[in-house]
């Protein structure tokens, strides 16, 4: 009997001492074991899509200057409309480029030259993306009155803004 009861509390202590194991290794985070991840997902992630301006009340190229005209106003839409449409294509390219970019710099195999090559064409598009700003911006400072410029002039310029 003695011997019986012993088994029956190793067999109970064994059981418990499994459980808890089991218990601590299903856990997410355990200190145990760390969670596994995927080879993708330990790879440098590609660049979020470039932000896209919506033509909506609260885009970008919505002016807050004080007495901009019918006529002002119905100028400033047109040119951001234009604006937008000459811009999304650069943009998507961008974002092409620099995911290609990714790719090419987490190869096993590197090759310099293709490498330097896309650094290129990133550098050409963003050049063309900064030319573009820069006269759209240019193009609204012709619509404006002098009180209206100066207003203009002391907003902040998002294609000055450097990423990364």
């Amino acid at each position: 009997m003695k011997e019986t009861v012993l088994s029956s509390k190793s067999l109970y202590i064994t059981l418990i001492l499994v459980l808890l194991c089991f218990a601590g290794s299903s856990q997410p985070g355990s200190p145990h074991r760390p969670p596994q991840q995927s080879k993708e997902a330990m790879l440098p992630q590609p660049p979020p899509p470039p932000e896209i301006c919506k033509p909506d009340p609260s885009c970008s190229h919505k002016l807050e200057l004080p007495d901009l005209t019918a006529e002002q106003e119905g100028q400033l839409k047109e040119l951001g409309t234009k604006h937008l449409q000459a811009m999304i294509p650069l943009k998507a390219q961008l974002a092409e480029k620099e995911a290609g970019l990714v790719i090419l710099l987490v190869s096993d195999n590197p090759d310099n030259k293709k490498i330097n090559a896309v650094i290129e064409e990133i550098g050409k598009l963003r050049t063309n993306i900064f030319k573009l700003a820069v006269d759209h911006d240019q193009a609204i400072r012709k619509i404006l009155t002098p009180e209206q410029k100066v207003i203009f002039d002391q907003m902040p310029k998002k294609f000055l803004v450097m990423r990364d």
